[in-house]
């Protein structure tokens, strides 16, 4: 069975596995369910544009997803359509973390995440009355489909202290394309036996430490975890494994967006493969 049908039988699993129904309680700014709880922050209004966040919080050993899940999982879907006067919105995305279980591996968070907003009205002297439909996951043993409706209004007298400084929070945890030590030095592609690889080169990860990688990029590629593979002069080489590619020039001309971490520290890379 190849990694897409694998990843298919286990979304077909994670529906029949529903032990409690998640549904939808009456439109508000939050919602509980069995494994996790959803809500929009009150954040804050800067030139023009909202800073607001979505937050998923779970118990235990529960996870929810980043947007490329792994071998099983499904990301958040993020639906604005049904919001007013609101132009556009951009999510964010903080750095994930690797887990592997019976399943496989799967990338994404355990028990606090928030997935800070941009958000940019249509008309800036009026309220946005955001609304969102969102779709998502959660696993442990089991994995549980969620499906929540939500609202907030925000305006000039909206803001939150502590929701401002949890955003504040996790938009520090966010990759961006430039820090103060990491750095991506070269990242070509490469085969490796029956499937090609992704080699990427970094600076700058402390002595016995390591990173991680993550790549989305082609709908049906998928980047294993990295394999370091040579480490001299301060560089490190890593390897990751694509599966659903059966040659490097398949993913010529495709868009990748890269991210690496360390145990402190992440970076984020966009590049075209050539």
């Amino acid at each position: 069975m190849n990694h897409f049908a694998a990843q298919a039988l286990a979304c077909l699993t994670l529906v029949a596995s529903l032990s409690v129904p998640a549904r939808t309680d009456e439109l508000g700014e939050s919602a509980q369910f069995s494994h996790s709880t959803v809500a929009l922050l009150h954040g804050a209004e800067n030139g023009g544009l909202w800073q607001t966040g979505i937050q998923i919080k779970l118990p235990g050993n529960w996870k929810t997803y980043w947007k490329v899940p792994g071998d099983a999982g499904i990301p958040p879907d993020f639906d604005w359509s049904g919001s007013e006067n609101l132009d556009a919105v951009k999510v964010y995305w903080p750095a994930p973390r690797r887990y592997r279980d019976q399943a496989g591996e799967s990338i994404g968070y355990k028990h606090n995440v928030v997935f800070p907003i941009t958000v940019k009205p249509k008309q800036v002297s009026q309220p946005v009355d955001l609304r969102l439909k969102l779709f998502y996951a959660v696993c442990d043993d089991i994995c549980v489909p969620g499906q929540a409706e939500l609202a907030i209004q925000l305006s000039k007298r909206d803001g939150r202290p502590s929701d401002m400084a949890l955003i504040d929070e996790f938009v520090a945890k966010v990759p961006m394309p430039t820090h103060e030590r990491l750095q991506l030095h070269q990242v070509r592609l490469a085969a490796d036996g029956t499937k090609p690889s992704l080699n990427v080169t970094i600076s700058g990860i402390e002595p016995e430490k390591d990173a991680d990688i993550f790549v989305s990029g082609p709908e049906l590629a998928y980047f294993r975890q990295p394999e370091l593979i040579s480490s001299e002069s301060g560089l490190r080489t890593y390897r990751l494994i694509v599966d659903g590619a059966d040659r490097p020039d398949a993913l010529k001309d495709q868009d990748l967006d890269i991210v690496v971490t360390t145990a402190d520290a992440a970076i984020s890379y966009r590049m075209t493969i050539e």
